[in-house]
């Protein structure tokens, strides 16, 4: 067997569809799943970032604080994975110059929303800077 590495920042939605891609079509590859690669500042490292304004840039960040605030709001005895996505949506939307096209908290297998923390789950995050499209994730284990 063949084995490729996946290496996609911030791309567990990525990872999932290569994944599902290569047993779909029985291709005869290994996905290697690895961590996200993070800047400094905690921002995912992608060549997307090259396209961010400085102002964008400095406020990029913020996406990965996001998505720690979620998890941390996730590890409170009682919390709901839909609560934990609409406080990430809120908190994505303060970011100044942001779009929000996607918070939600999901199985990081199928991608699809949450509906207890029971399994494996992750926060999803797809934020516009600018003209600039960011995805990142976290996982949350309670």
């Amino acid at each position: 067997m063949r084995r490729v590495v996946a290496l996609v920042s911030g791309g567990v939605e990525s990872l999932a569809l290569l994944e599902r891609m290569a047993r779909d079509l029985h291709l005869p590859v290994q996905i290697v799943p690895c961590p996200t690669v993070r800047e400094r500042d905690g921002l995912a490292l992608s060549s997307r970032n090259a396209f961010l304004s400085p102002e964008d840039r400095l406020r990029a960040p913020a996406i990965h604080q996001a998505l720690v605030d979620a998890r941390r709001l996730a590890r409170r005895r009682g919390a709901r994975p839909r609560e934990v996505a609409v406080a990430l949506r809120r908190r994505l939307e303060r970011v100044p110059g942001a779009r929000v096209d996607y918070a939600v908290v999901a199985d990081p297998e199928t991608l699809e929303e949450a509906a207890t923390f029971r399994g494996p789950t992750r926060a999803l995050a797809a934020v516009r800077l600018g003209r600039t499209r960011l995805i990142d994730n976290l996982e949350i284990t309670p």
